[in-house]
């Protein structure tokens, strides 16, 4: 009978652990109770503050009923019990798959970071060769424009910059005169007097007009467009990496508050259940909740602090390529 009692007793001290205006004093009481929950259920004894002053035999009817609320005690209890394990069970395994997921998609995200990087670089090395090709027929076509280049703005540049250097070409002319002098001269060896000289003059002029296009035009077209396709490269890549950074710097504000959220949310849930649920489960209860707390406690700090440093490391990253950048 005191053992029923006792069970009762557990059963509603169970329900008023937290729902009293008296809370902290409750569970200061249950938690100094640990030794006396041993003895429960022994020799028919207990330690809980209830009063008990004679023990009469119990009559048939009361033995009846004290079976009957044990035997209904422990049935709702049992499925109580069963119904949190499963309970427990599956949010359990929505948390792994949670942890999975956000594996998978950290994984993710810097793969495909990898991906758009590689493209990005064959997409300058595609350029490198339209450069090198355009060059090469600037070079045999000296007079004809060719503007093959991936975007509008890389082919307005490329023709800007052929009139430009062009007008900065330099147009020489030279006149080469030709003189030629005919002198005939006639004497009379037996005579005293001499023929007159005759002199032919011809003037031949030719005017031959030469461009010549200065060696610094093929330099300065390499590098205008080198810089124009560096400055772009370095221009979409920073506005890739500032959005990643941000992207970053919210997740990783959105993962504080809900760390914060869980740990509180597991103390107390922990706390609750060690201080209510230990009575009739002593030793096993307290055995996992401590070791579930603790667990939990100390895996939680280790991977707080493993992300605290790597987000350190990001950002210091981030800081000094953007004074590389700049």
């Amino acid at each position: 009978m005191w053992q029923a009692v006792g069970t009762v007793l557990i059963f509603k001290q169970r329900f008023h652990c937290f729902t009293t205006a008296r809370t902290r004093e409750l569970v200061s009481f249950c938690c100094s109770r640990k030794r006396a929950g041993r003895d429960l259920g022994r020799a028919g004894q207990s330690a809980l503050p209830f009063t008990a002053t004679t023990d009469t035999p119990a009559t048939t009817t009361t033995t009846t009923t004290s079976t009957y609320y044990y035997f209904y005690f422990y049935y709702y209890y049992y499925y109580y019990y069963y119904y949190y394990y499963y309970y427990y069970y599956y949010y359990y395994y929505y948390y792994y798959y949670y942890y999975y997921y956000y594996c998978y998609y950290y994984y993710y995200c810097y793969y495909n970071y990898y991906i758009l990087l590689l493209l990005l670089l064959l997409l300058l090395l595609l350029q490198w060769l339209l450069l090198l090709l355009l060059l090469l027929l600037l070079k045999l076509l000296p007079l004809l424009v060719v503007c093959t280049t991936i975007t509008a703005a890389a082919s307005a540049c490329c023709c800007c910059a052929y009139y430009y250097f062009t007008s900065l070409s330099t147009t020489t002319t030279t006149t080469t005169v030709t003189t030629t002098t005919t002198t005939t001269t006639t004497t009379a060896i037996k005579t005293r007097s001499s023929c007159t000289t005759s002199i032919t003059t011809t003037t031949t002029a030719a005017a031959t007009t030469t461009t010549t296009a200065t060696t610094y035009y093929y330099y300065y077209l390499v590098l205008l467009l080198h810089y124009y396709y560096y400055y772009y490269y370095y221009y979409y890549y920073y506005y890739y990496y500032y959005y990643y950074y941000y992207y970053y710097y919210y997740y990783y504000y959105y993962y504080y508050y809900f760390y914060y959220y869980y740990y509180f949310y597991h103390y107390y849930y922990c706390y609750y259940y060690c201080c209510c649920y230990y009575y009739y489960y002593y030793y096993y209860h307290y055995y996992y909740c401590y070791y579930y707390c603790c667990c939990y406690y100390y895996y939680y700090i280790y991977y707080y602090y493993y992300y605290y440093y790597y987000y350190y490391y990001y950002y210091y990253y981030y800081y000094y390529y953007y004074f590389y950048l700049y």
